[in-house]
């Protein structure tokens, strides 16, 4: 753990009690899904305060689509994404056990990314899908709800 250079974190948890295991991998998680956080920013290198866009992206997607999207991607197709939920939580497991190193998850959670923009994507997707669907329910009898670009009606 690089705790001199400014990315290393200390957590005082025991790894070998349950409670301290359940805690440690807890604080991990939170740091693989969302580090590094705003008050590390100032503390670490050049190369960590760059990263400040793409984090901003990343913190809107995670709340904006990852957490509708796993939510909604669990109740209505589970079976179809059980398979990738296993995969992610199992390599998100283990980096957040292994966690020590603001710099060494952000790597990691690079590794997951891909898997974890797919359901972010979905979850942004859900939300205009619904927002459509609100805005076609507010049309009144009789008119004629306008058509988002992309969508044709058919000719039948």
């Amino acid at each position: 753990v690089a705790t001199g250079q400014g990315s290393g974190v200390e957590t005082s948890f025991d790894m070998r009690t349950n409670t301290g295991f359940v805690m440690g991998t807890l604080v991990g998680a939170v740091h693989l899904l969302l580090a590094p956080f705003p008050w590390q920013l100032g503390g670490g290198s050049v190369r960590m305060v760059m990263t400040l866009p793409e984090l901003l992206v990343w913190w809107w997607l995670f709340f904006a689509g990852l957490i509708p999207g796993i939510w909604n991607a669990i109740k209505t197709k589970f079976s179809l994404v059980s398979p990738m939920l296993v995969f992610i939580v199992a390599l998100g497991l283990l980096y957040s056990m292994m966690f020590g190193n603001v710099g060494l998850v952000f790597r990691q959670r690079a590794q997951l990314l891909p898997w974890l923009l797919i359901f972010a994507v979905y979850g942004l997707e859900m939300k205009q899908l619904k927002k459509l669907m609100k805005m076609r329910q507010q049309v009144p009898l009789g008119a004629q709800a306008p058509m988002p670009a992309g969508i044709y009606k058919s000719s039948r």
